[in-house]
């Protein structure tokens, strides 16, 4: 048991006392992932993730994404980006079970006032009101992450629904760019 613990918490060496610490990584250079996890233990549920000012923004869900034409989710803790691959045992003291990753991608925001223009994911997000167009192998196409409580009650529900919009044909621009990887932490 303490060596998945440590394990663990050396997959996020960037993660002290439940808060996301300062990245190393320039986040300016980081592309606009998302990745869905599947956790399987006493409670199954899915977690989504998306990279946002250097840390993953993070909503929990009870039932599979592309299940339903929409799903509330409820926001936890903001994490490192090393989590971002994180695969494999988690410890109870964390939630417990097996930890893998369902599906990941990129995404982008595209704005509704101007086609070529998009609009930062954090001001989106502040507002309570997000379009994402998402390039997974499993999530594809615009889904809509709307506020559904207050901003200023504690964790507000988020629901996530698929966009009536179509993306037939849409390419994204960093299609085929490498994946954002956290680097090694010298000992």
């Amino acid at each position: 048991m303490m060596n998945a613990i440590t394990n663990f918490r050396d997959h996020g060496t960037l993660w002290k006392g439940g808060l996301a610490q300062e990245s190393i990584i320039d986040v300016h250079n980081i592309q606009p992932i998302f990745v869905i996890q599947q956790h399987q233990g006493m409670m199954s549920f899915y977690s989504f993730k998306l990279v946002v000012d250097g840390v993953l923004k993070t909503w929990t869900l009870k039932e599979r994404p592309d299940q339903v034409d929409s799903i509330v989710m409820t926001p936890v803790l903001e994490q490192p980006l090393s989590y971002i691959d994180f695969e494999g045992v988690m410890p109870h003291c964390y939630g417990g079970g097996l930890v893998s990753i369902w599906d990941t991608g990129i995404y982008t925001c595209p704005s509704a006032a101007k086609e070529d223009e998009e609009f930062p994911i954090p001001l989106q997000l502040a507002h309570g009101y997000a379009t994402l167009t998402l390039f997974g192998k499993r999530m594809k196409g615009t889904y809509i992450l709307e506020r559904l409580s207050a901003a200023s009650t504690a964790y507000p529900l988020w629901k996530l629904r698929k966009s009536k919009e179509t993306t037939k044909g849409v390419t994204p621009l960093l299609e085929n760019a490498p994946m954002a990887k956290v680097p090694p932490q010298s000992a």
